[in-house]
């Protein structure tokens, strides 16, 4: 069926297809007076609303506020040693920094460390006897299983951090090159320069939680948590 419209003659519905072209095409006009009689007449509106965010709480129900006045809480078995371990994380920003040689200042006790370079947190750890852990982190003959921290900066310093667990470039095959023994030698002399604070602290959980906390908290970057 063909239409029975003439061209140039309106349309049997009365609207012409030019002009909605045109109504179509045309851009929307910003009226500023307009907009500003709104936006003073909104402005007036909420102006006897002292607290918006008590208003939309109150409209939605005391649920939404309840669950904004009432956040979720650590579970019982979790909230004491949680406080346990944010004073001890506390302490240990407090605790006299070290430097080696300790000379008998580590105890045989366990506890979480930290070591600083200028001031800067790089790595944190824990274990169950202070004196001797942190004597393996330093000393020069310790192997890169003891002496974790080196072993990581030494990675670093030849771009070798990733673990890989092809034979051919593992890690063991890592550490017995040339190239990594003089990073991890030189890796150590800087540990053995830095400053070493720690803080008592014997319960295994509490331990572990203050490691991840501390660690995250001060940003330690070669604190790693991933399993490899």
């Amino acid at each position: 069926m063909t239409s029975s419209t003439q061209p140039g003659a309106a349309p049997e519905d009365g609207l012409d297809p030019c002009e909605i072209t045109k109504a179509a095409s045309a851009k929307p006009q910003f009226d500023k007076a307009v907009f500003a009689a709104f936006t003073e007449e909104g402005r007036k509106a909420w102006a006897d609303v002292p607290d918006a965010a008590a208003w939309v709480r109150e409209i939605r129900g005391a649920e939404s506020t309840s669950q904004s006045e009432n956040p979720p809480t650590l579970h019982p078995r979790f909230a004491t040693p949680m406080a346990n371990v944010m004073a001890a994380f506390d302490q240990l920003l407090g605790a006299t920094a070290y430097t080696f040689p300790l000379k008998g200042a580590a105890p045989n006790a366990g506890g979480v460390y930290v070591f600083q370079e200028d001031g800067i947190a790089l790595y944190v750890g824990r274990t169950d006897n202070l004196q001797s852990r942190l004597g393996q982190h330093q000393r020069a003959a310790s192997p890169a299983n003891q002496a974790s921290f080196a072993a990581r900066i030494a990675r670093e310093d030849i771009g070798r951090e990733e673990a890989t667990y092809l034979a051919e470039t593992s890690r063991k095959v890592l550490h017995a090159t040339d190239e990594f023994a003089q990073a991890f030698m030189a890796a150590k002399s800087r540990v053995r320069a830095m400053q070493v604070r720690f803080v008592i602290i014997t319960d295994p959980v509490e331990q572990a939680v203050l490691e991840i906390y501390a660690a995250t908290i001060l940003g330690a970057p070669f604190s790693d948590f991933a399993t490899h």
